[in-house]
């Protein structure tokens, strides 16, 4: 058990890190989530698949799209939404 907790805590520790440098740790693939979720918070579209490929899916992009619509448009509201999917 205790392995299990020290497990969680850098684990936290390293996702804290990501967060605390929002615009400088963000790569291509948190780029086109982001943009999915931007459209599907327009109503542009309601993509099945990750943009581009037809084996991931879009369920991230439509969560972090909720929280667009309710809160606005931040990098760093992605991030801290995704923290939760550890």
């Amino acid at each position: 058990m205790f392995i299990f907790i020290i497990l969680f805590f850098l684990l936290f520790f390293f996702r804290l890190t990501y967060l605390l440098y929002p615009y400088g740790l963000i790569n291509s693939n948190d780029v086109i989530t982001l943009l999915m979720a931007k459209h599907i918070s327009e109503g542009k579209s309601h993509p099945i698949c990750f943009y581009g490929q037809l084996y991931i899916g879009s369920l991230g992009s439509h969560i972090i799209a909720l929280f667009f619509t309710l809160f606005g448009y931040s990098v760093f509201l992605a991030k801290i939404i995704t923290l939760f999917f550890i």
